[in-house]
């Protein structure tokens, strides 16, 4: 009979087989059915649900799992270290079942089978993907549309939702709106920062998505904009009055000495003693409670020490008359300070958060009314819609079927998993754990580095605790069960690293354990089982460079590249077995920049980048080259690519080219003359006007075939990707190019391939990416990021008992040492503490990946650590170590040398731990030759001339010109107004026309009729001379003119068309039908008003009926 305790926990460390124990117990549950009670049935694994963090370690435990009763069922694996444990493991807990090897195979093999032919029941998956499932069961019962999208790009929606915003200022309705947002520009403008505040919304519309800070902002929701002005007014008013009652008791101070005809040297210690005191409080160039009561101030009011050394008789008399009215005016002050402080603080910061928090159910409303509209649901929406029932209900029935179909629930990466996630979670694990069966959790809190995602570390570290958890919670009831039925172990055995690495690692982190624990008070809670047992493999390598401040930068990728040489050509590594790891992608571009200019292969999230691809360049330059005729940087750009790829001409032949262009102040002519050079020079007969009326897709296939793109194997994923970003872009937005060129330059860095497989090349990537890897070498550059939050990071904290403003429940403040001070200094510190452990974990992953050797290069820095206080990076850390740690470690110089600024030779430190000279068992080879896949020829067929392709312009064309209105009188009129947006003379008319037709707006028959009446409109006496492109005539169409109505407040006027010629400005406006013709009137003479309060004075005003050709003059 089974009597464990059925709720397992493994604390994990780096490489101690974390993902061999969950395939192991998967295993064990599936081959013995423990909830069949003795019985065996091949689909048992249906009762199974494993989970975890991320795609790529679900995918990598169904490999396992798949893998494992693959070789089992051959029968050909019995000396398998993992069949034999289950043998042991399942005879030792079932004694009273047969489990022999033959048994186990036979049953691996029938579940193998049945896992194949039934894999959608294979329940190993991402958190998210598990929520979906749920969702996508009850998506009436949760208010979701039926056909809905899952959306990942949250940046994606908050623009969309901003722009939305942006619409609304100016309106009437939303006149406070529109002020709320004009005073925050203002403020940025004030602060010294960039007044476009898009990005500062965006940014901030982020915290929707978050988990922890969306329960914060909720409270907010039923304040309307007038209550965050009313609320901003007080809080400005109440450090108004402080400042001003501070500043009022030190110039009734200093006007008591003025009169009294004494000066700062009058009194003890001059300005450095309690004169100075009261003048730096006056002057209020620092906040009052920064402003200390030194020891000179501290001894003159507490020892009656007033005067200089040898101070004049007039001199002390004074003083005497005078120094018990400034002994109160310095009482009333720290009095001040001691009452005040806390709050005036809290008021200061959030005096300037005031404007984002008045917006962000505003960005909320308009980001529900962007998912409605296109049917979308982002991810994060699952888990919040499961939460609000499983908080709150009773029995949760979304999980009454769910939770009868599962057994078993396996979690894997706890740590990352986030606080939300995990009360999903939680009534299945506690209704299996009802039914007398088996649960897992598996994680390491040391590797815990998605805190920025949600994760929540502590959970891990909590249980069988549930702190999250509210006592009044149904889930808090349930959940004690976990005490009972807990059973925590360790994975202590390291079966990744040589012994020395193992070792160090041991030493290094245990080290900090104790001489961190002040500042850092919860550190052991994450770290108390860092000591690791070494493996039977002897040896490893490890050193630490140090180089220089001036020039540790270049110093560092010089050092990088003279280890990789080492490696490779003198100890016979492969380029695959290095990784070097980076916190930032910025430093991994820069080594790998560096690396691929000395000659290696290298592959990298850069690497791996759309926008790293010459040839996805190539064609997005004739994207633009289509849209902007006159860029000969463009034009060079796609003939440069074309020596490179070809070879023939040389650099000057295109210069001449170029020089021929510029001198050509024609748009056709230019693109003539390039069209003909390509022509000539490379047999491409390209059509560059025609270009921009195809639709994307079209348009890239069209490069790629005339250029025989296709035939560039190594290019090839790059170019499917490319072409399915373009497809996808299509359907959710249109074809406008211009608009794709905007969204490539914002979001075109993100895009990129797969990670091809057996690449023979370096590895460089961020510690994150690296998370779960392991490789026979790790080089660790830049070893000294931020163990500090960011200067631009904000608290979010619940305040109920807020005495300033008790509207606001929950505040946003920024992260600074002020709130030390305050009664959020708990808060600080936690948020310190948390920013520290997000690098620290970092560290240990980054340090915890090698196999046999590992390098770590950080730049030389003062190493003074302050128990209390704690470090403000990770090179501290390193220095530190270096200088107290208990291994022992030889140091010697060498020289280093860079070619910036200047060439020269930099003195670095190499300080030695271990030396393992040992060479790798493969044959020496230096070969840098990634190893090609057979590619798949597809046929691309030019289908231009025989199907016609209507453009979606995604921008809401159609609601404004629908099918049936382009019948309509009146909309004929609208689109010849919209036409002459287009015209700036007479023969713009047919490209204007050629305009309305790409985007759809009109039929070749339509653009017959509308050109006849724009030629009939142009050619009216009155108006003809104002078409034509006479010298010193100037044309404005459609140009915005935003004058002032009142503070904070403007409006938009828009004349159709303004023309300046010898002396006068011509206004234009186009109508449609004349029975209006006296609001016509009025509106043109506004045009007019504002124009001359421009300072110009002779102005003609025309409207000009198009229906009509008629023109009236005003």
């Amino acid at each position: 009979m089974n009597s464990q305790k059925n709720f397992q926990v493994y604390r994990s460390s780096a490489g101690s087989g974390k993902t061999f124990t969950l395939t192991k117990e998967y295993l064990k549950l599936a081959i013995a059915c423990p909830g069949l009670f003795g019985e065996f049935h091949p689909r048992y694994f249906k009762t199974i649900l494993a989970v975890t963090f991320t795609n790529a370690a679900a995918n990598e435990m169904k490999e396992r799992i798949l893998g494992k009763l693959a070789a089992f069922s051959q029968k050909t694996e019995e000396t398998d270290e993992m069949l034999l444990m289950i043998e042991a493991e399942l005879k030792a807990q079932y004694p009273e079942q047969e489990f022999s090897l033959e048994v186990i195979c036979k049953r691996a093999h029938t579940i193998h089978q049945h896992i194949l032919h039934n894999y959608s029941d294979f329940s190993v998956s991402t958190i998210d993907s598990f929520n979906h499932r749920i969702v996508q069961s009850f998506k009436k019962d949760l208010g979701l549309p039926f056909n809905y999208e899952i959306e990942f790009d949250k940046d994606g929606l908050l623009q969309k939702a901003v722009d939305l915003l942006q619409n609304e200022v100016g309106e009437k309705l939303n006149k406070e709106l529109s002020e709320l947002l004009s005073e925050f520009t203002i403020y940025k403008a004030d602060e010294g920062k960039s007044w476009f505040i898009d990005e500062d919304l965006i940014q901030f519309g982020k915290n929707i998505f978050h988990e922890e800070h969306y329960e914060a902002i909720a409270p907010l929701q039923g304040l309307e904009l007038s209550d965050f002005k009313k609320l901003k007014n007080r809080l400005v008013g109440y450090v108004n009055e402080i400042d001003k009652s501070v500043k009022k008791l030190s110039d009734q101070a200093l006007q008591l000495i003025e009169q009294h005809q004494l000066e700062a040297k009058s009194f003890y210690q001059g300005a450095r003693g309690i004169y100075g005191y009261f003048q730096k409080h006056s002057l209020l160039s620092q906040p009052f409670y920064s402003i200390p009561a030194n020891n000179y101030v501290k001894k003159t009011i507490d020892e009656d020490k007033w005067t200089k050394t040898k101070p004049s008789s007039f001199e002390e008399q004074a003083i005497e008359t005078i120094k018990s009215q400034l002994r109160e005016c310095f009482l009333q002050i720290e009095e001040i300070k001691q009452q005040e402080t806390d709050l005036y603080i809290v008021a200061s910061s959030l005096k300037n958060s005031i404007y984002l928090l008045a917006t962000i159910h505003l960005i909320e409303s308009q980001l529900q009314a962007v998912k409605a509209e296109n049917n979308l649901v982002h991810i994060s929406d699952f888990n919040r819609k499961i939460n609000q029932i499983v908080e709150h209900e009773p029995v949760p029935y979304i999980f009454e079927r769910i939770g009868e179909k599962y057994n078993h629930i396996l979690v894997d990466e706890f740590q990352d998993t986030s606080q939300m996630q995990w009360h999903n979670l939680m009534p299945l694990v506690v209704n299996t754990l009802a039914k007398g069966m088996f649960n897992l959790i598996v994680g390491d809190a040391k590797q815990a580095i998605y805190r920025f995602r949600g994760g929540k570390s502590d959970l891990l570290v909590a249980l069988p605790d549930s702190p999250s958890l509210h006592p009044e919670s149904n889930l808090y009831h349930d959940t004690q069960v976990f005490h009972n039925e807990i059973n925590v172990s360790q994975l202590q055995k390291n079966f990744r690293s040589k012994a020395n690495i193992i070792t160090f690692n041991n030493s290094f982190f245990e080290f900090f354990n104790t001489t961190l624990q002040e500042a850092y008070p919860d550190l052991p809670d994450y770290f108390n089982e860092v000591q690791q047992e070494s493996n039977t493999q002897q040896g490893g390598h490890i050193s630490i460079w140090t180089c220089p401040q001036e020039h540790a930068a270049q110093a560092t990728l010089a050092q990088t590249l003279t280890l990789v040489e080492h490696l490779i050509h003198q100890e016979s590594y492969k380029p695959s077995d290095i990784a070097i790891l980076t916190r930032k992608n910025t430093e991994g571009a820069a080594i790998s920049k560096h690396l691929i200019a000395a000659g290696y292969a290298v592959l990298s999230s850069e690497s791996l980048l759309l926008n790293s691809s010459a040839t996805i360049q190539f064609i997005l330059n004739f994207f633009k080259v289509s849209l902007q005729p006159y860029d000969l940087k463009v034009k060079f750009d796609i003939l440069y690519y074309l020596i490179n790829q070809e070879g023939g001409e040389d650099v000057d032949s295109i210069i001449e080219l170029l020089e021929e262009m510029k001198a050509i102040d024609n748009e056709a002519e230019q693109l003539a003359l390039f069209q003909n050079y390509l022509s000539q020079h490379h047999q491409i007969h390209l059509d560059l006007h025609q270009l921009r009326n195809r639709s994307l897709h079209e348009i890239a296939e069209d490069i790629i075939r005339k250029f025989n793109l296709w035939s560039k194997v190594q290019e090839k994923a790059y170019l499917y990707r490319f072409l399915d970003v373009l497809s996808d872009y299509s359907q959710k937005n249109g074809n406008h190019l211009l608009d794709f060129l905007d969204f490539w330059n914002k979001k075109g860095s993100k895009f990129s391939i797969a990670t091809p497989e057996n690449a023979n090349a370096i590895r460089v990537m961020t510690i994150h990416k690296s998370k779960g890897l392991q490789f026979p070498v790790v080089i660790l550059p830049f070893a000294e990021w931020t163990t500090t939050p960011n200067t631009n990071h904000s608290i979010w904290r619940k305040w109920p008992e807020n005495p300033l403003t008790p509207e606001l429940s929950s505040v946003l403040l920024p992260y600074k040492k002020d709130l030390k001070q305050t009664r959020f200094a708990q808060d600080y510190q936690e948020e310190k503490q948390a920013a520290f452990l997000d690098a620290y974990n970092l560290l240990y992953v980054a340090l915890t990946r090698p196999e046999e050797k590992l390098f770590i290069l950080c730049k030389e820095q003062k190493t003074m650590i302050k128990p209390d206080e704690g470090v403000n990076n990770c090179g501290q850390l390193i220095l530190h170590y270096l200088e107290k740690g208990p291994l022992q470690h030889e140091d010697s110089a060498c020289k280093v040398s860079i070619q910036k600024p200047l060439p020269a030779n930099v003195d670095c430190k190499l300080h030695l731990y271990f030396r393992d000279e040992k060479k790798p068992h493969y044959p020496k080879g230096k070969s840098l030759k990634s190893s090609k896949a057979p590619s798949i020829h597809l046929l691309h067929t030019d289908y231009s001339h025989k199907i016609q392709l209507r453009r979606n312009e995604g921008s809401g064309s159609e609601s404004l010109l629908s099918v049936v209105d382009l019948y309509h009188k009146r909309v004929e009129g609208i689109l010849v107004h919209q036409a002459f947006e287009f015209v700036k003379y007479q023969k713009d008319i047919p490209k204007a026309i050629q305009k309305m037709l790409n985007k759809g707006y009109i039929t070749k028959e339509d653009g017959i009729r509308l050109q006849k009446t724009m030629e009939k409109v142009v050619n009216l006496p009155e108006i003809n001379t104002y078409f034509q492109p006479h010298p010193g005539l100037r044309v404005l169409t459609e140009r915005e003119v935003i004058i002032p109505q009142a503070p904070n407040r403007y409006a938009i006027l828009r004349p159709d068309r303004i023309v300046f010629y010898q002396g006068l400005v011509i206004l234009m406006d186009y109508k449609t039908g004349i029975e209006e013709l006296e609001k016509h009137k009025k509106q043109i003479n506004r045009y007019a008003s504002v124009l001359r309060k421009m300072g110009y004075k002779k102005i003609r005003k025309l409207i000009i009926y198009t229906e009509q050709a008629r023109v009236e003059e005003v």
